[in-house]
């Protein structure tokens, strides 16, 4: 049952989740890299199963094995209606994501190292175009983030 309290929060499944706790698995269950229903839920932007997550007391502070949050992820993943959600809802920037560490994450040196690969690449490579498109999702992941710490 655990697992699939789990599975069913990966595929949006507020049904199962629901049966799941109503059994009497705990919430806060996590797979093999630490991760919660809300984790696998929030990263997705599963709103009604996050919603009913936190309304039934999941720890909206967990980090995985990794020391990952909830929060973490959805900005990781561009879930910028999620992030905010969270944030409404207890999540703390400063406690929940290593700030500094995403920022040098999606830093202008990285993103400049990114127009130094494409160049050598050369504007033919069908690598090169993947590649600009992944330095879009990083400037826009970095623009959220930079959102969300100038509100907090």
């Amino acid at each position: 049952m655990r697992n699939e309290l789990l599975t069913a929060a990966i595929s949006g499944d507020l049904t199962i989740i629901k049966k799941c706790h109503e059994q009497g698995i705990p919430l806060d269950t996590v797979d093999g890299h630490g991760r919660t229903a809300l984790i696998e839920a929030a990263m997705r932007s599963y709103f009604e199963v996050v919603a009913y997550l936190l309304k039934n007391s999941a720890n909206i502070h967990h980090k995985d094995n990794d020391g990952n949050s909830a929060l973490f992820y959805t900005i990781v993943a561009n879930q910028e209606k999620m992030a905010h959600y969270l944030l409404e809802m207890g999540a703390e920037i400063h406690q929940d994501c290593d700030v500094n560490v995403l920022l040098e994450a999606f830093g202008d040196e990285e993103i400049k190292l990114i127009d130094k690969k494409v160049e050598m690449l050369g504007p033919n490579d069908p690598k090169a175009e993947a590649i600009k498109e992944w330095q879009k999702q990083m400037i826009s992941v970095k623009h959220l983030l930079e959102r969300i710490v100038s509100i907090k």
